[in-house]
């Protein structure tokens, strides 16, 4: 198999981000939470995409996997900040607040969830897609229902539905 001009610049791309966050992570404040983003949907890019076909349901998941990423991450530095705070990093968290931190993480996960409903809108999965994305919605209302009293939680359920949305995309398009 030939790795594909498009493999290769995301390869160097991600390179070049993951020195540059285990450099500046505590410097790069909320740009900290797209660029996890960005490394979790890229992984979904290298070996699929091509610049002459770009297949909907993968770019549907790409942006699933970005949004839903960062509002997990947003809700990691909430659970995180009083040692980020000592480490006098500018995330969400800090600079606008937990209240504010969460809005921005609701903002995401219901980008991410918008967006995994279109390829079966338009008939591109089937119907055990839309079960599976039915459940993950239910597993992150419950995630946003446990926010206040445990944000570590918020975010391990906020992952468990970013999984059950992963597998949605995996038998849906069977």
């Amino acid at each position: 198999m030939k790795l594909t001009p498009w493999c290769i610049g995301v390869t160097l791309l991600d390179i070049f981000l993951l020195i540059a966050y285990a450099l500046w992570s505590k410097a790069l404040g909320a740009m900290k939470n797209v660029v996890v983003g960005y490394l979790v949907a890229s992984g979904f890019m290298i070996g699929v995409f091509t610049f002459d076909r770009i297949d909907p349901v993968i770019a549907t998941l790409i942006a699933c996997a970005f949004f839903a990423t960062m509002g997990r991450e947003i809700v990691k530095d909430i659970q995180d900040s009083e040692g980020d705070r000592q480490h006098h990093s500018r995330t969400l968290a800090i600079t606008l607040g937990p209240r504010r931190a969460y809005a921005a993480a609701f903002i995401c996960l219901a980008l991410s969830l918008s967006i995994a409903a279109i390829p079966y809108a338009i008939g591109l999965v089937n119907d055990f897609y839309l079960a599976l994305l039915l459940i993950g919605f239910a597993v992150f209302l419950l995630a946003w229902q446990v926010r206040q009293s445990s944000a570590r939680l918020c975010q391990y359920m906020i992952m468990a539905g970013s999984l059950v949305v992963l597998a949605a995309f995996a038998i849906g398009s069977l």
